[in-house]
């Protein structure tokens, strides 16, 4: 058997096992499904709500509504796409040798 057959066998195993526990949590638990489903649907339409209505207020701030507002998402962005790595604050290294000058 090489790697190729092996992987395919894996796969296929795995993706029944994967494919049977979606059929009892569907069909078996579905009271618990539909909980589950709605508490997501619920959850998700509130975040939006509640963005939607702080955003909205944040706007309509007299002078600094609009620049306000382009400084948070420029700060969303930052923290979404910033690598922890990048900031040497985090890094043991800088921690003792700032520790040595102190």
């Amino acid at each position: 058997m090489n790697n190729f057959q092996a992987i395919r066998s894996l796969t296929s195993a795995h993706t029944s096992a994967l494919m049977n526990q979606l059929r009892v949590a569907l069909f078996e638990k579905r009271f618990a499904t539909i909980i589950i489903f709605a508490f997501l649907a619920v959850y998700a339409l509130a975040a939006y709500l509640l963005v939607s209505a702080g955003l909205s207020y944040v706007q309509k701030l007299p002078l600094i509504g609009v620049v306000l507002i382009e400084r948070m998402l420029y700060l969303l962005y930052f923290f979404f796409f910033c690598d922890a790595r990048a900031f040497k604050c985090n890094d043991y290294r800088y921690r003792a040798i700032s520790k040595t000058r102190n």
